[in-house]
């Protein structure tokens, strides 16, 4: 009887010693943001871009960033893109990126060209914009449900 007792304290103390080691080499940490860079001609420095990734169910916002302007390259940008990891509909394998410039003052700008998901530390996309986005504004209507 003692020696079962002895047994199964020490099977219960192995468990509790090796279970957090098994558990944390099972449970990964989540990846890191991959930062996008490179070339953003046409867009303004000071102004925010972000990036956006279709998960399946709308697009997400999965990171934001600068227009900068440097003298040696002109005008570019810098995003970090989490992984799906991190926020869900975000980056994955086969997972496209668009990056989009907000407009404050003046309309917003879309990067015509994507860029694919990528689990590297920092990934170059020089970026080729589309024209300015319209800003439509609706004007109030009457109905026209056939009475005065």
């Amino acid at each position: 009887m003692k020696r079962k007792l002895v047994l199964g304290a020490a099977a219960l103390l192995l468990t509790l010693l090796v279970a957090p080691v098994v558990s944390g080499v099972l449970a990964a940490p989540p990846l890191p943001p991959t930062t996008y860079f490179g070339a953003a001609p046409g867009a303004t420095p000071g102004q925010s871009i972000i990036a956006l990734i279709d998960g399946g169910s709308g697009s997400v916002v999965c990171g934001s960033g600068e227009i900068l302007a440097t003298p040696s390259t002109g005008t570019v940008y810098r995003v970090d893109v989490v992984p799906d990891a991190s926020r869900s509909g975000c980056g994955a394998p086969g997972r496209l990126i668009r990056f989009y410039v907000p407009g404050e003052s003046t309309p917003g700008r879309i990067a015509i060209n994507l860029a694919p998901w990528s689990t590297a530390p920092a990934v170059q996309v020089d970026l080729i914009f589309a024209p300015p986005l319209n800003q439509q504004r609706s004007l109030p209507e009457s109905a026209s449900d056939g009475t005065d």
